[in-house]
């Protein structure tokens, strides 16, 4: 006896599409947790980057209480800081090398002027001014800057850029590979805009965020 085959059904046809539907229906539904799962990741990713940037600040904030510690002692003023802000102030590093003869003999790397502090808050709000989009790589470039204290050298800011996954504007790729004399033109940019000033060959310091000490 000859067995009859049974038609396929056609696409067409109204049971195949609801059989379509229920499919895809069923397939919407089993990506809904995952999609949700990964939602939540990420705002945890976002509370984890927050929280990690306010230890960096609250690490420099104790290196810089530290180092006031050892230098009390050659009268070089207290440095204070606000840990319950976070606010960091740290001595002002030199703009040149050309200093009185009184003070040649204390003038250190550090400071040629002890009054003056910096305060990163302050100087993430004078650059907004400037630097109006906050997720452009030139707002990234110079806050590496300012979690180095106000005084990074390339490396400190390329090692910045790849910590925090900080991807270039065209390919999208990493900063890993990205040669040291790219991460300073790209920096000349903050030069132009008066935000930071050259210290050196691959050393940038910050323009903004400086303060009286007497005023603070």
């Amino acid at each position: 006896m000859k067995k009859i085959e049974k038609a396929p059904k056609k696409i067409s046809s109204t049971t195949r599409l609801e059989e379509l539907l229920e499919e895809t229906e069923s397939e919407l539904a089993s990506l809904e947790p995952q999609i949700e799962k990964l939602e939540k990741q990420l705002d945890k990713l976002k509370e984890l980057k927050l929280a990690k940037q306010k230890l960096i600040t609250l690490k420099l904030s104790i290196k810089s209480i530290l180092s006031n510690f050892s230098h009390s002692s050659n009268g070089i003023a207290a440095t204070s800081v606000d840990i319950n802000d976070l606010t960091l102030k740290f001595s002002k590093p030199p703009l040149n090398n050309k200093t009185s003869t009184s003070q040649s003999a204390r003038v250190t790397s550090e400071s040629s002027n002890p009054g003056e502090l910096f305060l990163p808050e302050q100087a993430f709000t004078e650059v907004n001014t400037v630097l109006r989009k906050r997720t452009s790589l030139n707002y990234e470039l110079f806050r590496a800057i300012v979690f180095k204290g106000g005084k990074a050298s390339t490396e400190d800011i390329k090692a910045f850029l790849v910590e925090n996954n900080i991807r270039q504007p065209a390919s999208g790729e990493s900063f890993e590979a990205v040669e040291l004399t790219d991460i300073s033109s790209r920096v000349n940019y903050l030069v132009r805009k008066g935000v930071v000033k050259p210290d050196g060959r691959g050393n940038f310091i910050s323009l903004l965020g400086w303060s009286d000490s007497q005023n603070t």
